[in-house]
């Protein structure tokens, strides 16, 4: 008889538990969302919660895709910019109280931007620049298709022409290329201007006995 009182005693006990214990968790992931809320306001928050209904969002980072754009150019900063975490997240920024989600800028030069990120309907803001000069990348042009024997070493710059609207000099990255075995070949080589723009092409070569 004292048996049975003590696990019904027992079973009580653990039912009264659970509703506090339920509670104690829950306080606690609000707590830890409202800290990071509160202690990570920008667009490189580190740390994202989602528990199903309740989400504390976060930005990981904010990439640009170009390095330079050209004067006048209409930048669209939802084709610029992307969330680093890879998902979807509209960017703007703020102009005589309105959202505009282009800018444009006609001097040459670094633009600092207030860039607005809307994800998940949470809005946070990051510092950004918009640098305004050479945007466009050097020209490459191959004027013969060079045919070599096994073994023999081809010079690219001599069967290519590399020519920039503003860099006398680009570099090409790739400058020679080793005939190993016979055939017809295909090779990505690139060349790049002063101010980080570039350009690629298949270079094309044959290879004999």
């Amino acid at each position: 008889m004292n048996q049975e009182v003590d696990n019904t005693k027992t079973k009580r006990f653990n039912r009264e538990w659970i509703v506090p214990i339920a509670c104690g968790i829950l306080l606690f992931l609000l707590f830890v969302g409202l800290y990071i809320n509160f202690n990570y306001t920008d667009a490189k928050r580190k740390v994202c919660f989602n528990f199903s209904f309740i989400y504390f969002g976060c930005v990981v980072d904010v990439y640009q895709k170009a390095n330079y754009y050209e004067p006048n150019t209409i930048i669209n900063l939802n084709d610029e910019f992307v969330a680093a975490n890879g998902e979807k997240a509209y960017f703007f920024v703020k102009e005589n109280g309105q959202n505009k989600d282009t800018v444009s800028f006609s001097s040459e030069g670094e633009h600092q931007i207030e860039l607005y990120v809307d994800f998940r309907g949470k809005v946070s803001k990051v510092e950004k620049s918009i640098k305004i000069g050479d945007g466009t990348p050097p020209e490459i042009v191959q004027n013969e298709v060079p045919v070599v024997k096994v073994g023999e070493l081809i010079d690219v710059v001599s069967y290519v022409t590399v020519t920039d609207n503003k860099d006398p000099n680009p570099t090409l990255t790739k400058g020679s290329i080793i005939a190993e075995t016979i055939g017809e070949y295909s090779v990505q080589i690139g060349a790049k201007d002063a101010n980080g723009n570039m350009s690629t092409i298949d270079f094309k070569y044959e290879v004999i006995a």
